[in-house]
């Protein structure tokens, strides 16, 4: 059973929070622009927003003249490579926008898991504890580019992968995976039924998309697990199966010993890493596939806190893809109503 839900209302976008600061002031204090998604086939889908000015040289999107159906479509099966190109366009305003920075924050219906928050945790410049993974800087950049009168555009999408290397906190020794994955924040939705490509992102059903998830990633990145492809892998325990086969199998052991993962069978522990894969399982068995991106150990965290020990952060997706915190230790050994988790651990070469 997959932790996702599936693609129903909860999981579209919302309004997007888009914020201009200016160099200029410009002719006029209110206009439209459009942030554009271009698809493989250079299709286009086209948000209109108005925006109105704040203070000084600020202006803020105040409203979506169409709706955000444009959007929320691009969920949809098969409209995902829509995400992976994107525009801030005039199409015919009279106002030219001298533009100094641009925020463009993707928000979510709060999706599945924790955000990171409490006393400030600091990993590699990223305060964990002020990232809501229901809200995502897909653009947040000095740009200092003018958009004309009449026609034009200004590519966002190196802005984009700036901005999210930026958020996500990556660091140079981080896996190309990660990185791609990273890249990916913000967008959400499954991609099966188009023929972009060997392997399209996800198949078009709405189950257990959260293994295609990883295993996409690791088949870009020619990850093999046991000398074998992961691009046909659907379900969570087929993956921990093969990782299993490999002698690359982890499990968190939440003893007072040995509060880390050790080796499923000869005990050895274990640091996880950037990339490798993170299984939680339940009393029905496999739950959720993720992939692991900071493991948080408790002396990075307050030794005054249950909720931060031994902890990770994870790359989630894709209801949307975004950051996401496994509180590791406390879910192992929940008690009351709680039901307990196991926690394994895939690890990647």
């Amino acid at each position: 059973m997959a932790d996702m839900k599936k693609g129903n209302s909860a999981n579209l976008p919302l309004s997007p929070k888009i914020t201009l600061e200016l160099n200029v002031q410009p002719e006029h204090n209110l206009f439209e622009r459009y942030l554009s998604f271009e698809n493989y086939q250079g299709k286009f889908k086209r948000l209109k927003v108005s925006f109105k000015k704040q203070s000084g040289l600020i202006w803020e999107s105040s409203g979506f003249p169409d709706g955000i159906s444009i959007l929320e479509s691009l969920v949809n099966p098969g409209n995902r490579s829509y995400w992976d190109k994107m525009y801030f366009e005039n199409r015919g305003g009279t106002t030219r926008l001298d533009i100094k920075s641009l925020k463009i924050v993707m928000v979510y219906a709060d999706p599945a898991g924790s955000s990171p928050h409490g006393s400030a945790l600091i990993v590699n410049g990223l305060d964990l504890s002020k990232v809501n993974h229901a809200e995502i800087p897909m653009v947040d950049w000095p740009i200092n580019m003018i958009l004309l009168e009449g026609y034009d555009a200004i590519d966002l999408n190196e802005f984009r992968k700036r901005s999210l290397h930026k958020w996500g906190g990556l660091i140079n020794g981080d896996h190309a995976l990660v990185r791609q994955a990273i890249e990916d924040f913000g967008k959400s939705g499954s991609d099966g039924t188009d023929e972009f490509g060997s392997n399209p992102k996800y198949n078009p059903d709405l189950d257990n998309l959260c293994t295609e998830f990883v295993t996409w990633y690791y088949y870009e990145n020619n990850i093999k697990v046991n000398g074998k492809s992961v691009r046909d892998v659907h379900y969570g325990q087929q993956l921990r199966e093969m990782f299993e086969a490999a002698g690359k199998l982890y499990r968190y052991n939440s003893g007072n010993n040995l509060q880390g993962f050790v080796h499923a069978v000869t005990g050895e522990k274990y640091t996880p890493k950037a990339g490798d894969y993170l299984e939680r399982r339940g009393p029905e068995g496999s739950e959720h596939s993720m992939i692991l991106y900071r493991w948080l150990p408790k002396d990075l965290s307050s030794p005054k806190s249950d909720d931060h020990q031994n902890q990770a952060l994870v790359i989630n997706g894709p209801w949307p893809v975004t950051l996401r915190l496994v509180k590791v230790h406390k879910d192992e050994t929940a008690s009351g109503d709680g039901l307990p988790k196991d926690y394994w651990l895939g690890r990647i070469d």
